[in-house]
């Protein structure tokens, strides 16, 4: 029998937390005025892309045009920024969105400049959707703007096979890109827009009715269908399915087809006071999630709201993608303001919801850093049904606010906002104590998701593998170790054991005594049983058995009578 010995160290980390994880570390980026991070990405290189407004003119800001300007900073994987620049104009321009198209990354927003990045840009009248396509480095490719005569602002975008991306938002006008605007010009649409890889319009379409509808979020599936998400203060146009009896804000949410952006449903939905969706996605069923906040107190489609009249929750709401019915809601919080920005769903039907909470009581029960008028940012983490799994905040004893957030190749959790604290989980803050920066967060691995590597191994009947602790000598698939790569593919190994069979061969051969017979080399001429071995076809040994059967010698004797003169044959010889 042999022995392989297979050295491995076994290292296995655990899929998924099951308490709230720690701050690994957190970051402040910006100068003497406000910044916040109203959206991030992770880059396949584990870089971190975040966009927002200043106001800054120092600290981190080397360039301010006007009054607000974008401001883009890349990071690499510990925070450490690679990467800071400002665009925009004399007036306010706000980056609402950033993401990944072919040759770099899209910018969204909306501005009021007619100058500086915004020359040529096609700038309509006061305030535009504006989007910017920018390289790795951050150097503008092309600017364009989208809207008409009044307010158009963009807070989403969604990239496209052909390179180019779905905006949506909100607008006012009912001239320059706008069509079939619904109400008058000092109410809003949501307004829809493809556009293709150099920015040019595909289609455009407004949805809603004779007041105020204002889009948030968008996301799609895997049927050509896109979700979009935000608030309706209109019941009728677009808008057949109101379900409350005043004219306050509700969610709204409508499926379209992403081809030509046909209405396929819409459902509003929400109690009798202001309920605002601000981001859904879509769940690992198939169906859409929903969160935003609710101040409805348990009327309408709300129940189980924490607070008073007036104050808010983190209202999440499951929908069928189909129809757009409910499938569950829930209501998180406290009895002060507690509000979801954004939602991130995962492959094991989770998801996490990133906001701001005032309480710190009801679900908001833990680590609150303020008093009850000051918010930190709030983390949650919710099964499939909508159940807490576990809730963290973060902050000072100041305004801190997460507005976005993302998980990048290694799984780590990183949240994105503002922060106005210069104590408790913040560290260097660059403005005073009345103004923010933006505030990175990184809560570390929040689980692992490994791809599985198989390698096949095979030895021969009767020889033994050694695998992580043991010798294994039967067929099958054994667990070796994990590979946890930085910014690269974890891989969990394994090794499939084939057994090779030995081959056997068993021949009797008969000689006479005195006689022998060749086997192994040797000239046998004693009766028994002899073994050789030989290597088979597969590289395995080959069992031959020779039974050597030795016959002794015999004799006959007999009378032959003749007769004089006569012979008789015998042995060739007439004798």
């Amino acid at each position: 029998m042999k022995k392989y010995v297979l050295l491995l160290i076994v290292s296995l980390s655990s899929i998924l937390h099951a308490q709230a994880p720690a701050i690994k570390w957190n970051k402040c980026y910006g100068g003497n005025k406000g910044e916040v991070i109203y959206d991030m990405l992770a880059t396949q290189d584990c870089e971190y892309l975040m966009v927002g407004p200043t106001a800054s003119t120092n600290g981190q800001i080397t360039t301010n045009q006007g009054m607000q300007d974008i401001f883009f900073t890349k990071t690499d994987s510990a925070g450490v920024p690679l990467i800071q620049k400002t665009y925009g104009g004399s007036s306010d321009d706000v980056a609402e969105n950033i993401i990944p198209v072919s040759g770099g990354y899209l910018i969204g927003g909306y501005s009021q400049s007619s100058d500086g990045d915004l020359v040529g840009a096609g700038r309509h009248a006061l305030m535009d959707y504006w989007v910017i396509k920018v390289d790795n480095a951050g150097t503008i490719i092309w600017s364009k703007c989208y809207g008409g005569s009044k307010d158009d602002k963009l807070i989403e975008m969604l990239p496209t096979a052909n390179g180019g991306a779905i905006l949506v938002g909100s607008s006012e006008s009912n001239n320059g890109d706008i069509t079939n605007h619904h109400g008058t010009n000092i109410t809003s649409d949501y307004w829809v827009v493809s556009i293709d890889a150099a920015g040019a319009i595909i289609w455009q379409k407004s949805y809603g009715g004779t007041s105020d509808d204002g889009a948030y979020s968008v996301v799609r599936d895997g049927n050509g269908k896109l979700f979009i998400a935000g608030r309706s203060q209109s019941n009728n146009g677009d808008i057949a399915s109101n379900t409350v009896l005043s004219s306050t804000w509700d969610y709204w949410v409508i499926s379209i087809q992403e081809t030509d952006g046909t209405l396929v449903w819409e459902n509003k939905i929400g109690g009798t006071r202001d309920d605002e969706a601000y981001s859904i996605g879509l769940a690992s069923d198939g169906n859409i999630i929903v969160t935003g906040s609710s101040e409805s107190l348990n009327d309408g489609n709300v129940t189980g709201h924490h607070g008073t009249a007036g104050t808010s929750d983190v209202w999440t709401v499951k929908m069928n993608a189909t129809t757009g019915t409910i499938i569950w809601q829930k209501s998180f919080g406290g009895t002060t303001d507690d509000t979801g920005y954004y939602l991130q769903t995962l492959p094991n039907g989770n998801t996490i919801l990133i906001g701001q909470a005032e309480s710190n009581n009801g679900d908001a029960n833990v680590g609150h850093h303020g008093t009850n008028a000051s918010n930190d940012m709030w983390v949650l983490y919710i099964d499939a049904s909508g159940t807490i799994l576990w809730q963290k905040q973060i902050g000072g004893t100041n305004q801190d606010k997460a507005f976005t957030g993302c998980i990048d190749k290694e799984n780590r959790l990183l949240i994105g906002g503002n922060t106005q604290s210069n104590n408790g989980d913040i560290t260097t803050k660059y403005s005073s104590s009345t103004d923010t920066d933006f505030w990175l967060v990184n809560l570390g691995v929040l689980f692992r998701v490994y791809k599985e590597k198989i390698d096949t191994t095979a030895i021969c009947q009767d020889d033994s593998l050694f695998i992580r602790n043991s010798y294994k000598k039967t067929a099958g698939k054994y667990l070796v170790d994990t590979t946890v790569v930085a910014c690269g593919d974890d891989t969990i190994n394994y090794i499939y054991l084939k057994i090779k069979n030995i081959s056997s061969y068993n021949f009797t051969q008969t000689i006479c005594t005195g006689k022998s017979y060749l086997f192994n080399n040797i000239n046998r001429n004693t009766a028994g049983t002899y073994k050789d071995t030989l290597v088979n076809n597969v590289g395995c040994d080959s069992i031959i058995t020779l039974n050597l059967v030795v016959n002794s010698n015999s004799s006959y004797n007999f009378t032959q009578t003749i007769c004089a003169g006569k012979s008789y044959f015998f042995n060739n010889i007439n004798r």
